[in-house]
């Protein structure tokens, strides 16, 4: 992958995440609190990553395929150590700041549960359970983008 394409993923990267950190950070930080606007912020974040990968699955880069794997699969790997570690405050802390880079986007999904089964997860059970989501939905929208109208490179 050339340093350009390196250089798009990775900022865009920081940007989406940062700003759905903004806009949750709040809610997140207090851990109890959660609303429609949440939701909201987590699909929109989403779409995004799902926009992002349909892109690159347009322009044939496999590289983005690694890319995926290797993001979010380190999502995948971390909410197993926070579920499974919920209750050691060391172990916690050591993984603190990947709880807030990959649980804070997300955490408006977490309003999905209240409402529908008045059902109230906690945050390392609800990592846990999106963290295939993020991996799935870009490979989905990566094969889309790839299955459509090739696009003409210059």
């Amino acid at each position: 992958m050339r340093k350009k394409e390196i250089s798009i993923i990775t900022l865009f990267t920081i940007i989406i995440t940062c700003i759905a950190l903004d806009f949750q950070w709040n809610e997140f930080y207090k851990g109890y609190s959660y609303n429609d606007w949440n939701f909201y912020c987590s699909i929109i974040f989403l779409l995004a990553w799902l926009l992002f990968s349909f892109y690159w699955g347009r322009i044939k880069r496999k590289e983005y395929r690694k890319f995926i794997i290797v993001y979010w699969g380190i999502n995948i790997i971390s909410s197993i150590f926070i579920w499974a570690f919920a209750n050691n405050k060391l172990i916690q802390s050591f993984l603190a700041p990947l709880y807030i880079w990959y649980g804070g986007p997300l955490y408006g999904f977490r309003y999905l549960f209240f409402p529908l089964n008045r059902i109230i997860i906690d945050v390392p059970s609800l990592i846990l359970i999106l963290s295939p989501l993020g991996m799935t939905s870009c490979f989905i929208c990566y094969w889309c983008g790839s299955r459509s109208l090739k696009i003409k490179k210059s």
